[in-house]
Formats: C-alpha cells, sequence, structure tokens
C-alpha cells in the first residue's frame, strides 16, 4: 500500500425506476441507464448479483457500455456469504465465471463480500472468509462485517494480517453495529454510506431487537426504508479526511452511497465529491 490512489465515488445499484426525474431523463429506455450514469460517474457498486447472476451476455454489454477506466465493484451472491455450505460451493464457480467478462475487460475493481449481521466473528467464520478471499481471484475482495465484534483491534489485526480490504461504513450508532472506522487493511480502501435511519433500522416485527431489516433481513418492512436518508453537508465533511488519509494508504479507494431511495445517493456521491475537489457544483 503505496502512494495516493484516485478517490472513485459512485453508488450502490445504478438500476432504479425512481431515480426518473431524478437523476435519469424520465424518457431515457431504462437499457440506456448505465451509459448515462457512466457520463458522471466513474465506478458503480453493481448490487444485482447478490441475488441472481446476470446472463453473461448481459455482464459483457455492461462492460461494452461503459467508458475506458470506468470501474465495477461486483457483489458476491449471497449463497456465498448468507448460505454458505453447500449452496456456496456450487454457486462459486458460476460467479468466478461471472467476474470474467470484468476482469478481461480491465473494469474488476473489486468484489464485494457483504456478510449479514448474524455472521459474528469467531474462529470458524474468520476461516470461512480467509479461504473464500483465497479463492477469489482477479480483484481486491471486500469484506463487509454488520456485527461490531469484527471492528476490535485483534480484528483489524487480524484483516490486515491476510490482507483483507475491510468494508467501512456510515450507519446509525446503534448497539452492536459497527462503528465509523476508517482503516485500510488490504490493497484498497472502501466506504460505504448506508444513511443514519435509526427509526427504520431494527425490524419492528423482530422478537429479538438484534435481528436487523434491510435487503438481507427485512423484517416484514421494505427494505428501502432502512436507508431512506439524506446526509447533511456536516455529516460528509467529517468523512473527508477520513477518505483522503485512506487513499494516501491504499492502491485504490473506493465510497459508495447505498441511502439509493428518492435518489439521495446520487445527490450525496456529488456533494462528497465537491467537498474531495473531484468535481464542481452542479
Amino acid at each position: 500500500m503505496v502512494g495516493t490512489s484516485a478517490i472513485r465515488i459512485g453508488t450502490c445499484g445504478y438500476s432504479y425506476e425512481e431515480w426518473r426525474g431524478v437523476f435519469y431523463p424520465d424518457k431515457l429506455p431504462k437499457g440506456k441507464f448505465l451509459e448515462h450514469y457512466a457520463a458522471e460517474f466513474d465506478t458503480v457498486e453493481l448490487n444485482a448479483t447478490f441475488y441472481q447472476l446476470p446472463a453473461l451476455k448481459s455482464l459483457e454489454g455492461m462492460v461494452r457500455r461503459t467508458p475506458p477506466g470506468f470501474s465495477f465493484v461486483v457483489k458476491a451472491h449471497q449463497a456465498l456469504t448468507h448460505q454458505r455450505g453447500k449452496a456456496a460451493e456450487e454457486m462459486l464457480p458460476s460467479f468466478k465465471m461471472a467476474l470474467k467478462p470484468f476482469v478481461d475487460g480491465g473494469k474488476l475493481g473489486g468484489v464485494l463480500l457483504q456478510f449479514p449481521y448474524s455472521f459474528k466473528a469467531n474462529p470458524p467464520n474468520a476461516t470461512y472468509v480467509r479461504e473464500l478471499v483465497g479463492r477469489i481471484t482477479g480483484a481486491p475482495v471486500i469484506a463487509e462485517f454488520r456485527h461490531k465484534d469484527w471492528f476490535v483491534p485483534d480484528g483489524i489485526a487480524w484483516l490486515k494480517k491476510h490482507a483483507i480490504s475491510l468494508c467501512c461504513v456510515d450507519e446509525p450508532e446503534l448497539p452492536n453495529l459497527p462503528p465509523p472506522v476508517a482503516e485500510v487493511t488490504g490493497p484498497v480502501g472502501y466506504v460505504r454510506f448506508h444513511g443514519r435511519n435509526r427509526a427504520a433500522w431494527w425490524s419492528p416485527t423482530a422478537p429479538d431487537p438484534s435481528q436487523p431489516i434491510g435487503h438481507d433481513e427485512t423484517g416484514g418492512r421494505s427494505p428501502g426504508e432502512r436507508y431512506r436518508y439524506h446526509y447533511r453537508p456536516d455529516e460528509l465533511e467529517a468523512w473527508v479526511p477520513k477518505v483522503r488519509a485512506m487513499a494516501h494508504e491504499a492502491s485504490g479507494q473506493f465510497a459508495f452511497f447505498n441511502n439509493h431511495p428518492e435518489g439521495h445517493a446520487v445527490r450525496n456521491a456529488r456533494d462528497l465529491k465537491v467537498l474531495l475537489g473531484e468535481s464542481h457544483p452542479r
């Protein structure tokens, strides 16, 4: 990890119909969303692969439709992070094949492993992470943990020992959620902005408040509610020195906004680009 890397800023996903009139022109065909997005941002976190792997032709088309220098971070299928076991073994070859178009096109910036809140720090889980990372080649692998147990000094040291990039997060300050650390533990620095919607974070229907809602554990509430949040300028300004410091240490630096409802992710991604001097105010 040397030098100062470029800071890439984008959103978690791009194909949101609700962004029409906010970011995409009302009459823009959905098949043109990616080109429109790539005209302003140089990276995107591809979230669709968490639910279902698109056909190879579709993935190859994404590579063709984006300009040189554009970078994709591909989220691992949920079989690898949530189901694990036999499901992971069966999915891994297909997932690696899905990465090939991005590798061949020189546009794979990383692979994101998003583990659920229930995936706590313990020796068996640590072994699983290390072995899974070792089986994914062609780009840095970033691990997002949703329980604070992974963020203790020993956990950070373990990630550094195995050169596994940590996904740092900004989210509500609630019991057992990760703190807003800014650590580079592997080749790339990585930050996801989930929003700070405290009221919608925990499921009101769950018998145990340790069960969070979201696109992996909804608890009967709309998945988007958790991420319905718009960052104030001062909230983003607090991250500016952290992101710059991470970029100085890493060989690549990403910052993605997951607060997609109502287009907040696009607006806040633009805001952070301005604060970091990556673009001019729109």
